[in-house]
């Protein structure tokens, strides 16, 4: 993205950046909600916009900006990203924002809060906790307690929180394992 918008291309541009799938663990606050994150000149810098989208209002914001007419009626009907954009644009390049390492040790604190024992056991970074495990933690911080989670989603018999110990120590083992290399290969110890 650096790179677009240091380009003569930058004052067209809209870069759209988000996940390929939730992974199949419903969302704790909304099962349709997803994360954005969009760069342009046009784009309101440093905002966070909570109104609701999902993938489509993606494609139907897409369209309007190169003029295109719905290709169908599901994204005809999408709601557009009107509260992410401003009429002026600010042509200043894209810079990002390194996550500084300390964030990669931070853990809660509250050793009140429901699973916090559980939570403790696993390196938070992406793909590192098991789907079902984070489900269970995910809505028993919401919700209080790890019984909030559904048994069953869907028409197909599948329990989103159910209990895997033997892939949960492996992904443990395997994320304990990614950090180590990450952090050998920040420290210039290890080539890329």
């Amino acid at each position: 993205m650096s790179d677009v918008s240091h380009s003569k291309i930058w004052p067209y541009t809209a870069i759209f950046v988000l996940p390929d799938d939730a992974q199949g663990g419903a969302d704790h606050i909304e099962g349709h909600r997803l994360s954005v994150f969009v760069a342009s000149p046009y784009a309101r810098r440093g905002a966070v916009v909570s109104t609701h989208y999902d993938q489509l209002s993606i494609i139907r914001t897409s369209e309007l900006i190169l003029g295109m007419k719905p290709t169908y009626l599901y994204d005809a009907f999408a709601r557009p990203m009107w509260e992410v954009f401003k009429s002026s644009p600010d042509n200043r390049p894209y810079e990002p924002y390194n996550i500084p390492e300390s964030l990669m040790d931070e853990i809660n604190h509250k050793q009140a809060s429901p699973l916090a024992k559980e939570s403790a056991k696993y390196t938070w970074v992406a793909d590192a906790v098991p789907e079902n495990v984070m489900n269970r933690i995910t809505w028993a911080y919401r919700y209080g307690t790890p019984k909030a989670c559904p048994k069953r989603i869907g028409r197909v018999p599948y329990n989103p929180c159910a209990d895997d110990s033997a892939d949960s120590a492996r992904e443990i083992a395997k994320a304990k394992a990614t950090i180590g290399i990450l952090r050998e290969i920040a420290a210039g110890r290890r080539p890329r």
